[in-house]
């Protein structure tokens, strides 16, 4: 190695030291052990862990990522095996191990986890009990030197962090800072308890009122729609042509069969002038010709189906004409619909999260993404008693607010805003802490 390349690789481990004792936080100081620490030991990933107050350590800090999920499949592992680690390896010492060490036969990250070889350097306070961790695994067992620039780092890392810790304990200012401390606190117990409306922030989007429904008069499949999304109708306009061939010819056909129909009539009319035989078969016959101009009509009348018109005037609402052409519909099923855009209403999506209790007409403030610094009114009219899956994967009611008295300008409709739901009133401190106490709930069951 040259000399260049040391001097620039103990500037690397000073400059790392330097940001340690800069720090201004613990979590600043994870992310740098676990970021930082990794390229200059040449890790592919890192795991920062602290102490949780017992025996067992979480995972805080993982290399390459802003958040860490608690409930990842690779966190809970990791927790497990430095668990298992620590069991076995009761001194404060650094450990070097690789896979499947410390796992289970059925465990499945042995196979699926792309790194087999691990380095843990353990945090120690000045009596030996560990605080923290570092976790380095790469694909290559870790050199004598690897392990001893981790070391170094470490202890300078361990310093910085105990000297954090200790920050609050060594302010001349302790005696005043806790009486500040304990005058915010009844502060905020006395604005805990302040009443507050209960309100809830929800998508909302403008919808049609009152639309009337344009659905497929036929089974069949759409040839052409005639009309752009949003776009002016007026009554009796052609909206959808349906894809006519199997109809034509139905039709066709129909009226074929009615002429030969017609012809059997009155050759079988003229011979029962002659025949009493003939005369049996008149009737039959008449049958036969009434039925066949029956099916003609109901052919003619599914040709003429094939051509949908507008039956009033409106805005043509529906998403993208290349999603309805070519497709197979059903009758009955919603091709588009026609609205007058001056109708409007508001459709809100509720997180069940969020959920709160409404009253009748309870009071919606909406702010549209196109005007978001201007707020309009409206009343709830009517709400979902059953929640319903969003296009998101999450589960919402749908409550439906008109706008209280009349609009200078309408909204569009699709346009899209967020909603605050306003219900009954609370104290601050509920309305703060409804969404924690509901979790804990939901977690412990109390």
């Amino acid at each position: 190695m040259s000399t260049d390349a040391v001097v620039s690789g103990l500037q690397q481990i000073l400059a790392l030291e330097a940001r340690f004792r800069a720090a201004k936080s613990v979590d600043e100081l994870g992310y740098l052990a676990a970021n930082d620490l990794r390229r200059l030991t040449g890790t592919r990933q890192s795991f920062v862990l602290h102490a949780d107050g017992s025996s067992h350590f979480k995972v805080k800090t993982v290399s390459s990522l802003a958040v860490v999920e608690r409930d990842a499949p690779l966190i809970r592992w990791i927790e497990r095996l430095v668990g298992e680690m620590r069991r076995q390896n009761e001194t404060a010492e650094a450990v070097e191990f690789s896979l499947p060490a410390y796992c289970d036969d059925a465990c499945e990250e042995v196979q699926t986890y792309p790194f087999k070889y691990f380095l843990w350097q353990p945090l120690t306070l000045s009596d030996g009990t560990e605080f923290a961790g570092l976790l380095q695994t790469r694909e290559r067992p870790f050199s004598t030197s690897d392990k001893q620039l981790t070391a170094r780092l470490t202890g300078t890392l361990g310093h910085a962090w105990r000297a954090l810790k200790s920050d609050r304990h060594l302010n001349p200012n302790g005696n005043k800072r806790r009486v500040y401390l304990a005058a915010s606190a009844c502060a905020l117990v006395l604005a805990g308890a302040l009443p507050v409306p209960m309100t809830s922030i929800a998508p909302i989007e403008i919808v049609a009122k009152e639309p009337f429904v344009i659905a497929a008069p036929l089974d069949g499949v759409i040839d052409s729609v005639l009309k752009e999304p949003n776009a002016r109708v007026e009554a009796g306009e052609t909206l959808v042509r349906f894809d006519d061939t199997t109809f034509r010819n139905k039709m066709l056909l129909a009226e074929r069969e009615v002429k030969v129909a017609e012809a059997d009539y009155h050759k079988t009319r003229q011979s029962a002038f002659f025949s009493e035989e003939a005369r049996y078969q008149l009737a039959i016959s008449s049958a036969e010709r009434a039925l066949k101009q029956a099916e003609m009509k109901y052919a003619q009348e599914l040709l003429n189906k094939t051509a949908v018109k507008a039956p009033v005037a409106g805005v043509a609402i529906f998403r993208d004409k290349s999603e309805l052409e070519g497709r197979p519909v059903v009758t009955g099923e919603e091709v588009m619909q026609i609205a007058d855009p001056r109708k409007v209403e508001i459709e809100i999506n509720l997180p069940v999260a969020d959920a709160i209790v409404l009253r009748e007409n309870a009071f919606v403030r909406v702010f549209l993404d196109a005007d978001p610094l201007h707020a309009l009114e409206g009343r709830i009219v009517r709400g979902s008693y059953q929640a319903e899956a969003q296009p998101s994967g999450e589960l919402s009611y749908k409550l439906t607010a008109e706008f209280s008295g009349e609009l200078q300008d309408v909204p569009r409709i699709g346009a899209r805003g967020t909603a605050q739901v306003f219900g009954g009133e609370t104290s601050l401190a509920f309305f703060l802490f409804r969404r924690p106490i509901a979790a804990v709930r939901q977690n412990f069951g109390f």
